[in-house]
């Protein structure tokens, strides 16, 4: 309770380390008939191999006490708080080392094996760390049921309650600049400490800041901070976990400012994880080459994300093919407004003129507050108007002569509606009169 924990630097080679290489040893021979002392070795072998910086080798040390750990509850009784222990210990070097998927089983295993009990610390640690590790897969939904359990639990933590408070505080930034709430994200940041410090969450703590820049309209800060942090930590930085969040930041900020350029040397490129993609979608749909926004979709839809991501890549359906758009528009209206949803599933539609006076009014005050203050794509001289597939009929429909009432017959769509679609299409052409939107669709090549 109170200790520092030393982020490491990696500087012992994990070849070179004798220490690890007997305790991995000493864990091999336990495991052959593994018991509550083999587990207890295996906690330690995985925070040392942690704390000297061998995270990979960590994350397959934890793999293997896992291994054991089953291997121990299938042979006999195991008291329900070692085995959360062990989950919950190896959950982080697997989260750090790369290994979501095996992490995500752990965490949820850590808290089933406690539920029911009234070990408050362990209940509060775990729902704590479910709260952080389902808003960062971008399930918001999920992540605001972990915190409401979490404060279930929480008031009844004496010793190390700032320990099992951080994550969850963690989860709740995330969750609001899933809202685009930026006095939530500052109330959250608050109470923790104004840079990030040792704690072994420090790299979802840079994300926030970085990204409550970027919220507040400063994306040249969003970039400064990542790279403060990779030029501090080197060796942290380069975790699986630290990479892919700073990563997301980083092209975050720099589709919010295209024509900006950092003045450091970029990040080493990482393979495109379907965030990246989607991010990269945006950015392509911002130049107008909706070609390869499609594709980047078709590539990111193809893995497994969670339900923030799947949104983002709904809307980018929506703006590039408009395939049943009217009703997959009025889905991700219906579950904000109903709170099952966050509002940045809103954010690419807004930002592309896609939403109409009328699904401004089906959402609660506050939350039609804070869309309105994400501008709409303006279209400079250098950038090309991308209008969905309904604006460009509403467009032809125009070149042919018609009245808003005759497209919206041909089209089989209502009259407010088409008046709309026109309103966008004026807007994204830069046009205040019919002429002067022909004129911009006939530059443009539309």
């Amino acid at each position: 309770d109170g200790m520092s924990f030393v982020l490491p630097d990696g500087r012992l080679e994990y070849e070179r380390d004798s220490l690890a290489s007997r305790m991995q040893a000493h864990t091999t021979r336990l495991y052959r008939n593994p018991g509550p002392q083999a587990l207890a070795f295996g906690l330690i072998e995985v925070g040392y191999l942690r704390i000297a910086g061998h995270d990979r080798q960590a994350a397959r040390a934890a793999g293997r006490l896992l291994t054991a750990l089953h291997t121990v509850e299938s042979r006999s009784q195991l008291r329900p708080a070692l085995a959360s222990v062990v989950n919950l210990h190896a959950v982080v070097a697997l989260e750090i080392g790369g290994d979501p998927v095996r992490a995500s089983t752990s965490y949820y295993a850590a808290f089933y094996h406690v539920e029911g009990t009234d070990h408050a610390f362990l209940l509060s640690d775990t729902t704590s760390k479910l709260a952080l590790r389902t808003a960062l897969r971008g399930d918001t939904r999920e992540a605001r049921e972990w915190i409401a359990e979490h404060e279930r639990w929480i008031g009844k933590v004496g010793w190390g309650l700032p320990t099992v408070a951080r994550n969850a505080q963690l989860a709740r930034g995330l969750v609001a600049l899933a809202d685009l709430d930026l006095d939530a994200m500052n109330d959250a940041l608050s109470v923790l400490p104004a840079a990030p410090d040792q704690n072994e969450t420090w790299q979802v703590h840079t994300f926030l800041l970085a990204m409550l820049s970027l919220l507040a309209g400063r994306p040249r800060r969003a970039l400064d901070i990542t790279s403060s942090m990779r030029s501090q930590r080197p060796h942290p930085s380069k975790t699986p976990l630290a990479q892919s969040l700073f990563s997301i930041a980083d092209r975050a900020a720099d589709a919010a400012s295209p024509s900006g350029s950092p003045a450091w040397e970029s990040a080493p490129a990482l393979p495109p994880t379907p965030e990246i993609q989607l991010i990269d979608a945006c950015r392509a749909l911002a130049t107008g080459d909706l070609d390869r926004a499609s594709l980047l979709v078709t590539r990111a839809r193809a893995n497994t994300m969670g339900t923030l991501w799947l949104n983002v890549a709904t809307q980018l359906d929506i703006i590039t093919n408009g395939q049943a758009s009217e009703d997959m528009v009025d889905h991700l209206i219906d579950d904000v407004a109903s709170g099952q949803g966050a509002l940045v599933d809103l954010v690419l539609l807004r930002r592309h003129a896609i939403l109409s006076d009328a699904h401004m009014q089906r959402l609660p005050d506050e939350a039609r507050a804070r869309i309105m203050r994400i501008p709409e794509a303006r279209t400079d001289e250098g950038l090309r108007p991308t209008l969905t597939p309904r604006e460009l009929e509403v467009l032809d429909g125009l070149r042919e002569g018609l009245t808003r009432r005759q497209i919206a017959e041909k089209q089989v769509r209502s009259e407010n509606t088409v008046r709309s679609q026109v309103r966008s299409l004026y807007h994204k052409l830069g046009a205040g009169t019919l002429d002067e939107a022909l004129e911009a669709a006939r530059r443009w090549g539309l």
